[in-house]
């Protein structure tokens, strides 16, 4: 039952240590601003993203060992997990393919256009076949990120070059 469990879940344990060393790391490797106390600082968003990482791998661990736990008391038998592993090989390497396309593209057609092109293409590999899903999606999350980045953090964006 535990080397299952641990089977099942290597890559959310691997997510708690890598989120716990970000966390302990980010003061040596971003430094405090000097400029102004009122001012946001530039550690506040390591420290949002690894902590939320944390939290959210520690509540799937509870939530899957609760799960487990529940049907080991009524009897049930827990089957094992049977996967395709070279759909998840193929994903996984046209992911890592689509991410330095998107990083080669992304200086001569600027921030929007490739990365709604990419999260297209991305959405279309992991199954999503919903027409209207494979257009909103990718529009709204970049504009989205757009909005955030650009406009409320001030952070330059790659813009189209011509």
């Amino acid at each position: 039952m535990a080397k299952n469990y641990l089977k099942e879940n290597i890559f959310t344990l691997a997510l708690v240590v890598l989120s716990i060393f970000v966390i302990v790391n980010i003061p040596s490797q971003v430094k405090e601003s000097l400029l102004s106390a009122s001012t946001i600082s530039p550690r506040l968003f390591p420290y949002i993203a690894s902590g939320g990482i944390l939290i959210c791998s520690i509540l799937n661990l509870i939530l899957d060992f609760i799960g487990m736990v529940l049907k080991v008391k009524r009897g049930e038998e827990i089957p094992e997990k049977k996967r395709n592993e070279n759909v998840s090989v193929y994903r996984a390497i046209g992911t890592v393919a689509l991410v330095f396309v998107w990083l080669f593209i992304l200086e001569k057609i600027g921030f929007i256009i490739s990365t709604i092109i990419i999260l297209f293409v991305l959405s279309f590999m992991m199954g999503n076949r919903n027409k209207i899903l494979l257009v909103l999606f990718p529009v709204c999350f970049t504009l989205l990120i757009y909005f955030v980045f650009g406009e409320l953090l001030h952070v330059s964006l790659p813009e189209i070059l011509f």
